[in-house]
């Protein structure tokens, strides 16, 4: 006799942050500069750590915060790592919240990469994912495009911000999203006062996501984000970063 398979159900991923006053998530940043004059290669690394907690005291909206703040730069002396610490722990961070869900302001000015620019609201716009508003089943794919205003030295640059998702499993009540990204902007649109800031308003990168399901949060999620080769004279410059977003409980 044949055994019976389940018939899948579909299910609507949504992220609602407005059933508690108080959330709390750990992120851990990283970014490694390269750059090459001929035979000589320099590396430069920096990292970045802290603890985001956010409100939703006021009406839609979550309010997010920074405390515990580490910072490590091959970039930065120490008065300019105390500088940044101090600009993050003062900082806030409002993200709207459309029926509970955490969106990015496409009318905020974003500023460009490199680290003394270094900016939570610039890396929750890499992590956070937008679901569709219907029921799906794993394998599932969607699309979303937005343009996002970037800041560089030399004004505000319209850049193209695309995504491509996949919905991969659900296991345990937690459903795994990933997705591709490219930002897209002109190539002119480059900093040129400072060679630690020859970063392109540009770059492919992969992002994914663990979201409880039955608490509508996200767990995890992960993203990394490479530019393409930029020329500054003789030097040419590569960039990676890589961050990972973990959710907390309590205080």
């Amino acid at each position: 006799m044949n055994g019976c398979t389940k018939k899948e159900e579909t299910l609507t991923l949504k992220l609602d942050y407005s059933s508690e006053d108080q959330w709390y998530y750990t992120i851990e940043y990283k970014s490694q500069g390269l750059f090459t004059q001929g035979d000589s290669t320099t590396q430069l690394t920096n990292g970045i750590s802290c603890r985001l907690s956010g409100s939703t005291a006021e009406a839609g909206k979550l309010t997010v915060k920074t405390e515990n703040i580490v910072v490590t730069s091959d970039m930065l002396n120490d008065e300019e790592t105390q500088q940044l610490t101090e600009k993050l722990s003062k900082a806030n961070y409002k993200l709207n919240l459309v029926d509970g869900q955490p969106s990015i302001d496409t009318t905020a000015e974003l500023p460009a990469g490199s680290l003394p620019e270094w900016d939570i609201y610039t890396q929750l716009a890499k992590l956070l994912p937008t679901l569709p508003d219907k029921p799906i089943l794993p394998g599932f794919t969607w699309e979303r495009t937005a343009t996002l205003p970037i800041t560089t030295t030399q004004g505000t640059v319209p850049c193209e911000v695309y995504r491509y998702y996949t919905f991969d499993t659900l296991s345990a009540n937690v459903a795994t999203i990933t997705w591709k990204f490219r930002y897209s902007a002109e190539e002119e649109a480059l900093d040129t006062s400072n060679i630690m800031k020859q970063i392109p308003v540009a770059g492919n990168g992969t992002g994914s996501a663990q979201i409880d399901v039955i608490n509508k949060v996200i767990l995890q999620a992960e993203m990394e984000f490479k530019t393409p080769v930029a020329t500054v004279g003789a030097v040419t410059v590569t960039w990676q970063e890589n961050a990972v977003l973990k959710h907390e409980s309590g205080e």
